[in-house]
């Protein structure tokens, strides 16, 4: 309506200023026409005869101003359409800036609907995808009144271009009319003056003429100008009618979004806030899960270590099970050396009963063994009262018998704990006894060894040959009886020392009996044919007598220490060995035939008693059966 308004007000103005031209010319004209009227008839020069073509060039004006006239009405109405064709393109234009809107609404309806319908999305994330699509309206209906200014400025500038493109126009038109009918009317006045003639009554007739054409043309401009008044008027007040309506429509549009917006809006925070709280329980059962699986992993961390620790062990152990085979072949090659060397004694053995009917020359000859090397293994600052017990019991004991022996402080040499360790399969128990190096056991082995008088062997010394003295008796059968203290027993009895009276070994020790020392002769377990003699056997440190209940060999015992076996102590290849043994001195008894018995003379009695193999009652008793 403004641009239609400020069209007309600019239209009106260029008729304002084509009258005023118009009206400066007639008066110019009625100037003239007044001088000229003013000349005296003797000066007046006489009309040219070319008056008709003056009046034909008037003729030829006025019909150059109907043109320029009907020319102007045309350019009105071309304004006019012009002014409604914009009217349309605005109202067009209108329309699609209304669909655009509901179709941005439509689609923040949509976006609002698919967030509604999304479960996933996180308070942050939803906000951000309110503020975008606010954002987006904004742009959107920024966007719009940016097009519409556009376009306003846009038709602003076509009718500036328009209007002046017109009005230059027009200007040029009634430039050259003015300066056309200028120079006609002096070449009118020219003609005049040359004639000196002039013709009033023709040119009154032709100012009438002239000034009722421009009446005509002023009237009819003047009513075209009224209609066109009219009828923009008219159309002014349709359109604001209709944009009104439309202004309402867009704010009632507009209303309704905004409402469906905080509606959408209200709906997503709620659900937001319980999305939240269902997130708020997943994360806590997500730490408990969590802490769940740290202690699972814990504990399969602890389970990995116990197998690498047992597998360790298990190594340990196989290490140790390898090393028992080593020494499990190692004593069976020695076996098979000592049977050979016991096949050896015995020939020489029966070399010397061929010769000889004393046993006397035989034990003299009997090679003696080396000590070996004892190692006690302790701490001198241990706080446990039981372990310096232990020890210096094991030291009383190996000094009575006169067995040197080192004490070695495992508390001062680490060194020294790693060795007891490694010998001793992981034994940390203190004290321990090793003889060369080699672990023998513990201090409750050694003590059981001592009071068993196994001692010897449980050091594992070297074996010496050891015997009970036996004299002959006649019987009323003509048989032969052992009516000493105690009768040896041949085969597994004998070695195993059952009857004895005292069996040596090793030089020290003895064994008390069931027998007495009185002289009193006891019913033999056993009578044999033939000469008596004196029944010889060998103890090594491996025979069957070393099985104490702590012997992890002991088919029946219990260790003290577990079931850990003990390396060097007892082994079943030395009971192996040592049965091997026990039948060939068996066999190698019957196969020599003693029937007679050879008893000791009073210097090999008298090196038994100092060496405490026997007893002094012992001693007197066996002194006093030689004498007898």
């Amino acid at each position: 309506v403004k641009v239609l308004s400020s069209q007309l007000s600019g239209l009106q103005e260029k008729h304002d200023q084509t009258l005023k031209l118009l009206q400066e010319q007639e008066e110019r004209l009625k100037s003239q026409l007044e001088e000229l009227s003013s000349v005296p008839e003797q000066e007046r020069k006489p009309i040219p005869s070319d008056t008709q073509d003056v009046l034909q060039e008037m003729e030829d004006l006025r019909t150059q101003f109907q043109a320029a006239k009907e020319q102007h009405e045309k350019a009105l109405e071309n304004m006019a359409t012009e002014s409604a064709a914009e009217m349309s393109r605005l109202k067009e234009s209108h329309e699609q800036l209304l669909l655009a809107v509901t179709q941005e609404r439509d689609s923040v309806a949509e976006s609002l609907k698919t967030l509604r319908e999304s479960k996933e999305l996180t308070e942050q994330e939803k906000d951000e995808a309110i503020k975008a699509l606010e954002a987006q309206l904004a742009t959107t209906m920024e966007s719009r009144t940016e097009a519409v200014a556009q376009h306003a400025v846009a038709l602003e500038s076509l009718r500036e271009e328009i209007e002046s493109a017109w009005t230059l126009k027009l200007e040029l038109q009634v430039q050259e009319m003015t300066m056309e009918h200028t120079e006609k009317l002096k070449a009118a006045e020219e003609r005049m003056a040359s004639t000196g003639t002039t013709k009033e009554s023709e040119i009154q007739e032709l100012k009438d003429a002239f000034a009722q054409q421009i009446k005509d043309l002023e009237d009819e401009n003047e009513t075209r100008v009224v209609e066109l008044i009219a009828q923009h008027e008219l159309a002014v007040r349709e359109w604001k009618y209709k944009l009104s309506n439309q202004a309402d429509a867009h704010e009632e549009a507009l209303a309704q979004l905004r409402q469906e917006y905080s509606e959408e809006a209200e709906k997503l925070r709620s659900e937001l806030e319980a999305s939240l709280n269902v997130n708020a329980e997943l994360e806590a059962k997500l730490e408990l899960n969590e802490s769940e699986l740290q202690t699972v992993r814990a504990a399969k961390a602890q389970a990995e270590a116990d197998l690498d620790r047992a597998s360790a062990e298990a190594q340990d152990q196989l290490a140790l099970v390898r090393a028992e085979v080593e020494e499990i072949r190692r004593l069976l090659e020695l076996k098979e050396a000592e049977t050979a060397d016991l096949q050896k004694r015995v020939q020489d053995l029966s070399d010397d009963l061929a010769n000889t009917a004393s046993i006397s020359a035989m034990l003299k000859d009997t090679k003696r063994y080396k000590i070996k090397h004892v190692q006690i293994y302790g701490s001198s600052v241990s706080p446990n009262l039981k372990t310096k017990r232990a020890q210096m019991a094991i030291a009383h004991i190996l000094e009575q018998l006169e067995i040197v022996f080192d004490f070695v402080d495992v508390a001062t040499s680490e060194e020294a704990k790693l060795r007891i360790r490694r010998k001793s399969g992981g034994v940390t128990e203190l004290p321990q006894i090793f003889t060369d190096g080699e672990y023998r056991g513990l201090f409750e082995d050694f003590e059981y060894a001592n009071e068993s008088h196994q001692l010897l062997q449980f050091l594992a010394f070297d074996r010496t040959r050891g015997f009970v003295p036996r004299h002959k008796t006649s019987s009323d059968h003509g048989e032969y009886e052992f009516s000493s203290n105690v009768l040896a027993q041949d085969g597994e009895d004998a070695e195993q020392g059952a009857g004895l009276p005292a069996v040596v070994v090793n030089g020290l020790g003895n064994r008390s009996t069931a027998g007495g020392l009185d002289g009193h002769k006891t019913p033999p377990t056993g009578v044999r044919h033939g000469d008596l003699a004196t029944s010889t056997f060998l103890l090594s440190p491996g025979s069957s007598q070393f099985q104490t209940t702590s012997s992890p060999s002991s088919p029946n015992g219990t260790s003290r220490l577990g079931l850990n076996k003990k390396p060097g102590f007892v082994h079943s290849a030395s009971q192996v060995w040592d049965g091997a043994l026990k039948s060939d001195i068996t066999h190698a008894k019957h196969d020599f035939g003693f029937g007679s018995a050879v008893m000791p003379d009073d210097d090999e009695l008298e090196e038994l008693y100092e060496q405490g193999a026997v007893s002094e009652a012992e001693l007197e008793a066996m002194l006093a059966s030689v004498n007898a």
